[in-house]
Order: C-alpha cells, then structure tokens, then sequence
C-alpha cells in the first residue's frame, strides 16, 4: 500500500515545476538578529528555517528548527 502512494504521488508531482507549487517568499535575516527577534516569527509564519543573507541579499547561511534545537539540547 504503501508503494502504491509512493508511485501515485511521484506520477502526479515528478514534472511538475517548484515555481508552479507557489512556494511563500522565504522569511530572513541577517546574521546579528537575535534567536528572540526571529523565533516568533518563525512560529507565527509556521516555518522551519530561516535564511541568512548578508547586507546585499547574499545567503550566507541557512537556521533551522534542527539547528535551535541542537543548541538547547547541548
């Protein structure tokens, strides 16, 4: 059954273009915003990760859930 999903969802999704998904404009910052600045951001946008960009829109970096919870759990 499980199979059957997988070959369903790869047959209806395998051609289709990201740009066609709509994806939401990514949320950022810049790398001397606070976790307490960006976190309830975060939440409130129901996003996993935020990207880092530098002060001409250049990424540099890329904070996940993943990375935050690392932090807490060490």
């Amino acid at each position: 059954m499980q199979q059957h999903h997988h070959n369903l969802l790869h047959r209806l999704f395998i051609d289709t273009q990201v740009g066609r998904l709509q994806p939401p404009a990514p949320l950022t910052c810049f790398p001397g915003t606070t976790i307490g600045d960006i976190l309830p951001q975060m939440m409130s946008e129901r996003v996993g990760c935020v990207f880092v960009v530098d002060d001409t829109d250049m990424l540099v970096g890329i904070m996940t859930e993943r990375d935050l919870l690392k932090k807490v759990g060490s």
